[in-house]
């Protein structure tokens, strides 16, 4: 293929895919082929550097999409952040009033928030003289909930399924050791509790849930008294086996991680520490317990 061909072919993949991710490596390489053969055939030299311009101006505005790193010949996806002073919820739809801080990317409509609802894990109770930590279904990760004060709920542990099983609640509930198991689905259903910040600034009624739940992981020894309140997210989720319960999961800022190949020198990247607990209506916790590190 000369390189005729092959930029043809570039460009049309690049538009093809909508500038994606997948050909920025090859455009990269491109712009080396093109310099080379302009040296090589003084003749294409024009339509060399016209395409070489047009293939430069493809890259930059795929370089300035939100969410995406390029690193040499490598991109990096980004976790996207919704900026706690971003006004209104997710479900209003539409762009900030402001943007003259903000890049000229046109806004989509934004999905109404709890749009999507789907399961994120489940919460078995387990049979009596069961221990919590002795729980450990196939393929499943698992958070063993201790009991905490003195009504504190035992045998509850919360049961992450991997997705490559089809019907993670039956084989929970064939499990000898089970009693009931219920799921855990994203949002809460009561639209007091429902929000898309990550501090859950926009349902007042939440803030007793989370104050509550730093204190008990302070108490239980998870986090130091300094770092109560230097949470990075809260969310809230139904209890399914207790009626009027809320699942509560607040996640800190964990140490810091080696930087994954190909990330910029002076990256720096951290884990998470993320923690749970049950509370009933009264603001009461009942168990808590600490999330492995591959779910936080």
């Amino acid at each position: 293929m000369n390189l005729d061909d092959r930029i043809a072919q570039e460009l049309r993949a690049c538009i093809e895919a909508d500038m994606s991710a997948a050909v920025l490596p090859s455009f990269g390489a491109l712009l080396g082929g093109l310099q080379h053969e302009a040296m090589r055939r003084p003749t294409a030299r024009t339509l060399t550097a016209v395409l070489a311009v047009l293939a430069m101006t493809l890259m930059a505005a795929v370089f300035a999409l939100p969410g995406i790193l390029v690193t040499g010949s490598q991109v990096v996806h980004l976790r996207p952040t919704v900026p706690e002073t971003r006004p209104g919820s997710y479900n209003l739809g539409q762009a900030p009033p402001s943007t003259k801080s903000l890049p000229p990317y046109s806004y989509p409509p934004l999905p109404p928030c709890g749009s999507w609802n789907g399961i994120v894990a489940y919460l078995v109770q387990l049979k009596s003289g069961v221990a919590e930590g002795s729980f450990h279904p196939a393929g499943f990760t698992v958070v063993p909930l201790t009991p905490y004060g003195p009504g504190g709920a035992s045998g509850l542990v919360y049961a992450v399924p991997p997705t490559s099983l089809p019907t993670p609640a039956s084989v929970l509930l064939h499990n000898p050791s089970v009693q009931a198991v219920g799921t855990v689905n994203r949002f809460p259903h009561e639209a007091q509790y429902l929000s898309c910040y990550y501090h859950l600034s926009d349902r007042p009624l939440a803030a007793p849930y989370v104050a509550a739940a730093r204190s008990a992981f302070v108490h239980a020894g998870y986090v130091a008294g300094t770092r109560a309140a230097s949470d990075l997210a809260d969310y809230l989720h139904d209890d399914p086996l207790l009626p009027g319960a809320l699942i509560v999961q607040v996640d800190y800022p964990g140490a810091p991680l080696p930087p994954p190949p190909g990330a910029p020198a002076n990256a720096k990247f951290q884990g998470t520490d993320a923690y749970l607990c049950i509370e009933n209506s009264a603001h009461e916790v009942l168990a808590t317990g600490v999330i492995p590190a591959a779910l936080a």
